[in-house]
């Protein structure tokens, strides 16, 4: 895990921390923490990283989520570039409600552009799928 020295925790990360590969679970950060109550901060040792994918995100994005609660800081200065730049946009403030229009319907010509190329990739009974494009066009006339 690390070691502790003036209340900072150093998290050593080391290996392949992919999807698919056995990656320790962040609950024992959490698990620490309630241990060690002088912990203030968290820090990093990613020196040992051989290759990374989202499970790295996701176990930091769950470290996050438990140095919140224990209201730790956790300093990302010593993560990969590209590990930071993700985890700001992925922690980044979500859109409040309401701000955004309503969803703009695609235009009907647009739609029943679509389902012709739909039509053109799957083959199969073309009869019967501009039946079906009919039926749509009719049914978005009526409702």
């Amino acid at each position: 895990m690390g070691r502790v020295a003036d209340g900072t925790l150093e998290l050593r990360l080391s290996g392949r921390w992919c999807l698919g590969c056995e990656m320790p679970a962040a609950e024992t950060v959490d698990d620490r923490l309630n241990e060690e109550s002088a912990i203030k901060c968290i820090t990093f040792d990613v020196d040992g990283i051989s290759e990374w994918d989202s499970g790295l995100l996701a176990f930091l994005l769950n470290v996050i989520k438990i140095c919140e609660r224990h209201n730790v800081q956790m300093d990302r200065d010593a993560l990969l570039p590209g590990v930071r730049r993700l985890l700001t946009l992925a922690t980044a403030v979500p859109e409040q409600k309401g701000t955004r229009g309503p969803a703009q319907r695609r235009p009907l010509l647009v739609r029943i552009g679509d389902a012709a190329i739909g039509v053109a990739v799957e083959g199969g009974d073309a009869n019967a799928q501009v039946f079906q494009v009919r039926d749509g066009v009719l049914a978005e006339r009526q409702g």
